[in-house]
């Protein structure tokens, strides 16, 4: 069964609105600066994104959006000067880039409650499936039961893969009540730390229910949206079993 998808603007919007929250923000690199400021004030590069016109630059200190050499949107993440400082140590060095970064504000449901998931730092698999969804959202509701059973069986038998949950509910009790009546067992980013993670956000489709699957670098390896034609998060679970079962 393929399920049509539900437009999703405010997913589109949370993404403006986090490019806009944070071009204002006072840090080091803001807004119109160039990308050679960038790179002097963020520390060391570790890793790149082409997303159309637009590049995702990720450095030691936090991560900037550039286009035609201007930097058009800033993420510091864990970096932000009023949280925790996070810096690259032994311990995560062998993690690559897009992993490492998914390596922070993620949660998981433990018993009643979503608490901070506790992977060690390091920890890397091949691929991460990333869903889009949210409770408000009729066809979601029906596809999400299919995707936990198939988080739980794969889950068990591929020790190589996991999954994160990005909501694109009106509050984070409505995102709570949804992960609670499905009893989601795979990862949730928190949704305070949602319009700071571009990194995970830049893969959303036009709507929901959406499911991408990445590699560990971040390259899209199956996709609900394939150029402007939905075809559904169905077929890629369908083909993220073949993928599983090769490995």
């Amino acid at each position: 069964m393929v399920f049509d998808s539900i437009t999703a603007p405010n997913m589109k919007h949370l993404i403006v609105l986090t490019l806009a929250l944070f071009s204002l923000n006072a840090f080091a690199v803001k807004k119109g600066d160039t990308e050679e400021k960038a790179r002097q004030e963020l520390g060391k590069p570790i890793g790149e994104m082409t997303e159309g016109t637009r590049r995702i630059l990720s450095y030691e200190k936090g991560d900037v959006i550039v286009e035609n050499g201007k930097v058009v949107a800033v993420e510091f993440g864990a970096q932000d000067p009023t949280q925790p400082q996070v810096t690259v140590s032994a311990a995560t060095a062998g993690s690559t880039p897009w992993s490492k970064r998914l390596n922070t504000n993620m949660l998981r449901l433990a018993g009643n409650s979503l608490a901070p998931d506790k992977k060690p730092a390091n920890e890397t698999k091949d691929y991460y499936a990333i869903y889009y969804s949210a409770h408000w959202c009729g066809p979601c509701r029906q596809f999400t039961p299919k995707l936990v059973s198939f988080y739980i069986k794969n889950s068990a038998q591929y020790k190589n893969w996991d999954l994160v949950f990005v909501s694109g509910d009106h509050s984070a009790e409505d995102m709570e009540k949804y992960v609670k009546e499905n009893n989601m067992p795979w990862l949730v980013l928190d949704y305070s730390k949602i319009g700071q993670s571009q990194f995970l956000t830049a893969y959303a489709g036009a709507g929901i229910p959406c499911l991408v699957v990445v590699d560990k670098n971040g390259r899209v390896v199956l996709d609900s949206y394939e150029g402007q034609n939905y075809v559904g998060p169905t077929q890629v679970l369908s083909e993220f079993e073949k993928l599983l079962a090769k490995k």
